[in-house]
């Protein structure tokens, strides 16, 4: 996926799955894990309550990336069905947003174990590329018409898990 993405996309077009099954076999496993490196991350914290801490934060990380993933999955399928009457299924609604998703996710489980590493928060980018080719091999939008799509649904995928992290944030302080 990230040294030829154009292939890539062509291939997971081409795949055939049940609905419901992507989000079973990739997306709940991504987010465990991210929870789990979260986890882990805070137990090399110095604060005393470490574990519950810990926990805490991990159930933080699988909230919001839950909740990300699917205000993003139902933004994508409102957008091409309003602004380009095209009806995305939920299998390639839940590609298109799982798949672009994933740097999301990497990016917040590599930086809650290695919170040093801050500066890679830019590669979140990334997202907006994998979200112009999946345009164009998944949905099969022409270059001219992809702007909206590719504006809504970037800001949606790299937004929403953070709209949500920050609103735990300020429902619970002090975490």
């Amino acid at each position: 996926m990230v040294i030829s993405i154009d292939e890539a996309w062509r291939t997971l077009a081409s795949e055939q799955q049940k609905p419901r099954q992507f989000q079973k076999e990739f997306v709940l496993p991504f987010v465990a894990l991210c929870a789990v490196l979260t986890f882990i991350g805070d137990l090399f914290d110095t604060h005393a309550n470490r574990i519950v801490l810990g926990m805490v934060h991990a159930l933080f990380c699988a909230i919001s990336l839950l909740g990300g993933f699917w205000i993003s999955r139902f933004i994508c399928q409102k957008t091409t069905a309003h602004y380009y009457n095209i009806q995305l299924d939920d299998v390639q609604t839940d590609k298109i947003v799982g798949y672009s998703f994933a740097v999301v996710m990497a990016l917040n489980g590599a930086l809650s174990l290695f919170p040093g590493l801050f500066f890679l928060s830019f590669l979140v980018l990334y997202v907006i590329y994998m979200l112009w080719m999946a345009a164009a091999t998944i949905v099969g939008m022409d270059e001219e018409n992809r702007g909206k799509f590719l504006i809504i649904n970037s800001l949606s995928i790299i937004g929403s898990q953070l709209v949500i992290q920050k609103l735990l944030d300020i429902l619970i302080p002090n975490v």
